[in-house]
């Protein structure tokens, strides 16, 4: 009876024979496969469902958590019962960096961003045929799955289209908004709020965008209320979509806008943008001329408002970086310094001293030539490949200068540079090299560029940057580091350090062996000659 009992148990139980390796899951084993092992069907401890599927010589995955929503998730591993690889995830350094939140949540947000994605790579090509994979488990989520995101998607598409909605704002008031009647104008016209501000909120009948950007006026003319728009609601008071407030990052959206726009930045982000225009334009075509004209004139007075805009440079340490932003004026930290005339936090200002310049030791024009024909012989480092690896040459060439008992210091350029001898729009977002003092016969000392990448002499910071396409007259002298958003501003900065920077933003934490090993793997990942020898220190020439 006991030998019988044993055997009833072991036909009935699943098949544990995979090892699926998910993302923020660890090891599934509670997975069956069809017969081709294309598709599988694993579960977690906590009962949630997952599918993963062949794509392209990769593998792909969808989670159903408990709650019913579907989120895609990364595939880093798969394998048989007898441990044979069936698949592994290539990685690079990027995949182990922090993504940012999403901003947006509902499930508009979550049949946009996810499920219709989801749908195509997952069940589209399985219209016509259902899948027969042979193993239940397998089939019967599948074809749920399915049923379950299709009705999801008449669902969504059913309530935008509705003529009524509610809005919900900052201080919790709920505003209700009625759509255009005019065929062709996504706008939702919403009633005043407590403060006397009307809302229009541009909305099209589509489940393929997400449009929650409100315009707000009083006494008919614009304003950007503090008291921002939150979420959009069906008129039953169904969530379709909500916007997630910035966490207590140093830099905060409303900090990195016009002080004008600080209750809105979202809208002023999309306002910036020369394509939103032809956007607006499109979104409103079915509306009275004087609408658009009205929503026109908003969007060229926001371009004006970016060329006048009062934004001050504001250093401050964000996860352990020094790094720095344009900021309205209104949003400068109280306990701040100023110094050269950037504002800092006071360890902000603590830890930049460490790339201060502290020597301007000079050199002739021949020896500087010298030195850049040193570097430009160097087979290790890549010189045909200059769309990226700037940092990399740079500090390589900044010791080896520093060997050559040569004071070195490095130069920033950020903003939107042309890339030299590539086409037109193939931009670097910053660009460094090291920078020489020299004398000349009548005494006066110049700076001068080293940077073979694009010139095949010593060159002065103006001619440096004329050619990336920068008008040096124009751009803003600033302190380390340049600005992140230096290019959102339509500007360029230029700054110059010590050779202790190794990237555009400071990282203490990089010890002088991390650097120079990070330098020496970006060389020959872009085709510069690995070292003959292992020691860093002893070059090839």
């Amino acid at each position: 009876m006991l030998k019988l009992l044993i055997f009833t148990f072991l036909i009935s139980s699943p098949t544990l024979a995979y090892n699926v390796s998910i993302e923020g899951e660890g090891d599934l084993k509670d997975c069956v496969s069809d017969q081709s092992e294309e598709m599988f069907h694993c579960l977690n401890d906590e009962g949630e469902n997952f599918l993963i599927k062949n794509k392209n010589w990769e593998f792909i995955a969808l989670k159903k958590d408990s709650k019913g929503a579907y989120s895609p998730v990364e595939v880093y591993y798969i394998s048989d019962k007898n441990d044979t690889p069936i698949f592994s995830a290539s990685f690079n350094r990027h995949d182990l960096e922090e993504e940012e939140k999403p901003r947006y949540q509902g499930p508009l947000n979550d049949y946009i961003n996810n499920e219709r994605y989801l749908y195509n790579d997952f069940f589209k090509d399985n219209d016509k045929k259902q899948i027969n994979s042979g193993k239940e488990r397998l089939d019967k989520f599948f074809k749920e799955s399915k049923l379950e995101i299709e009705k999801k998607k008449r669902s969504i598409e059913e309530k935008i289209k509705s003529k009524k909605f509610r809005i919900k704002l900052k201080d919790g008031q709920e505003v209700k908004c009625t759509r255009s009647n005019r065929e062709n104008c996504s706008l939702l016209n919403c009633e005043e709020d407590a403060q006397g501000i009307e809302r229009k909120i541009l909305n099209p009948k589509s489940s393929f965008f997400i449009q929650l950007e409100s315009f707000g006026f009083k006494s008919n003319q614009f304003t950007v209320p503090e008291n921002t728009v939150l979420g959009l609601y069906d008129n039953s008071g169904n969530e379709l979509i909500s916007y997630t407030e910035s966490d207590s990052s140093v830099f905060s959206p409303e900090m990195l806008v016009p002080a004008k726009f600080k209750g809105n930045p979202r809208l002023f982000n999309d306002l910036k943008e020369p394509a939103y225009k032809s956007s607006l334009s499109h979104n409103l075509r079915g509306c009275e001329q004087k609408t658009i004209n009205k929503f026109l004139d908003i969007y060229d007075q926001t371009q004006k408002d970016l060329r006048d805009a009062s934004m001050l440079q504001y250093i401050d340490i964000a996860n352990g970086i020094l790094e720095s932003n344009y900021i309205n004026d209104e949003s400068i930290p109280g306990s701040s310094c100023y110094y050269r005339g950037a504002y800092y936090s006071p360890p902000a200002y603590k830890k930049a001293l460490e790339t201060a310049v502290m020597s301007k030791r000079t050199i002739s024009m021949d020896r500087a030539q010298e030195l850049l024909d040193l570097a430009a012989f160097r087979k290790d480092i890549a010189w045909d490949y200059t769309i990226d690896g700037c940092y990399a040459r740079a500090h390589i060439m900044a010791r080896l200068f520093e060997d050559q008992g040569v004071h070195v210091d490095k130069a920033w350029l950020r903003g939107s540079l042309q890339i030299p001898g590539q086409a037109k729009g193939m931009n670097w977002g910053y660009h460094v090299a090291p920078l020489v003092y020299v004398e000349g016969a009548n005494g006066e000392v110049q700076e001068m560029i080293i940077d073979p990448s694009i010139s095949q002499k010593p060159i002065t910071p103006k001619e440096w940057a004329s050619i990336m396409n920068v008008n040096f007259d124009e751009t803003q002298q600033v302190s380390y580091p340049t600005p992140t958003n230096t290019a959102f501003y339509n500007k360029t900065s230029y700054s110059v350090t010590n050779t202790n920077p190794y990237w555009p933003d400071y990282n203490d934490k990089l010890t002088e062996y991390d650097k120079e090993s990070m330098a020496q793997e970006t060389m020959i990942e872009f085709g510069g000659s690995p070292q003959s020898n292992e020691e860093w220190d002893q070059w090839e020439y």
